[in-house]
């Protein structure tokens, strides 16, 4: 039957509507309808289309899969969730003791509270941390998203270098921050050699961790050794470190000596680190003398 439309064969149909249609066919699932309706919606089979599953990229499955499982462990744990804008304000930045030059600035900016990319995610943190002081005594957020890092000259209008990380920032104390931290390196058995900076600012404790380095020294499957039959000695020492020291350069000294069976760091207060020696050996009981002369030989 006819319908008005005019057809041009080719590789593609191109279909013209007539004016007295306009207002019936106006979309490509109309053009559908209508071919339905003629051939008969009786000889179309009722069956499922097969769903073609595309793979995601490795790196970008990782990256979900690593961040579901520590928000549900960071919910467990008595931490909320928040979800801030890539975009920061001026007073934003300032308050946070950042720099206004470090940070891209958008052009066709809407508004003057969304108007620079953010490269940090504890402005922000902070930032929900005091709008929701009246409301709890007791806040605890965290947050994973993008950071972006300027890259070259920022006047060539180069793309920024996107990073995800995870942000942390309670109004308790240091020690609590310092537990959930420690939590996470356990839940996902890593060994930390990743320890972040703790920074206090107007009574707001805050770290951030950068998410691909916890995916790459995560481990899934954790490794057991045999319980040791003898006895263990915990030794505390504090060192003075400098600025360019890492705990990893400290860790990797330490386990030089063959009785060294474990570290934990105890504080972390400005070039102070506080750090607990296990030491013990797997076939005889060793003295405290023993111990104390293995840990003399660490130096940061």
């Amino acid at each position: 039957p006819n319908k008005g439309l005019t057809l041009r064969e080719g590789q593609t149909l191109q279909i013209t509507v007539p004016s007295w249609r306009a207002n019936d066919i106006d979309i490509p699932e109309d053009i559908i309808e209508e071919v339905a309706r003629v051939y008969g919606y009786h000889n179309i089979p009722s069956i499922l289309q097969p769903i073609v599953y595309v793979d995601q990229p490795k790196e970008m499955e990782d990256v979900f899969v690593f961040q579901n499982r520590i928000k549900i462990f960071l919910k467990h744990l008595g931490l909320n969730e928040v979800i801030n804008y890539s975009m920061i304000s001026k007073d934003t930045i300032e308050d946070s003791g950042l720099k206004i030059k470090d940070h891209l600035r958008l052009l066709n900016s809407i508004s003057e509270d969304i108007e620079y990319l953010r490269i940090s995610l504890l402005p922000s943190l902070k930032k929900n941390i005091k709008e929701n002081q009246g409301k709890k005594d007791v806040l605890k957020f965290f947050e994973i998203g993008k950071v972006y890092i300027p890259v070259g000259n920022k006047d060539l209008c180069s793309l920024p270098q996107e990073i995800y990380r995870l942000g942390i920032a309670v109004n308790t104390d240091y020690y609590d921050l310092k537990g959930i931290i420690e939590a996470v390196y356990k839940e996902l058995n890593i060994e930390q050699l990743l320890i972040p900076e703790i920074n206090e600012k107007d009574g707001v404790f805050m770290t951030e961790i950068d998410f691909q380095s916890l995916i790459n020294n995560c481990q899934l499957v954790p490794k057991y050794k045999p319980l040791h039959p003898y006895a263990i000695i915990k030794l505390d020492k504090t060192f003075e470190i400098q600025p360019h020291t890492t705990y990893a350069v400290v860790r990797q000294k330490a386990f030089k000596s063959k009785l060294l069976q474990k570290i934990e760091v105890v504080t972390l207060y400005r070039n102070k680190l506080t750090l607990r020696f296990y030491y013990s050996s797997p076939d005889r009981n060793i003295t405290e003398e023993e111990a104390k002369e293995e840990l003399n030989r660490v130096r940061p």
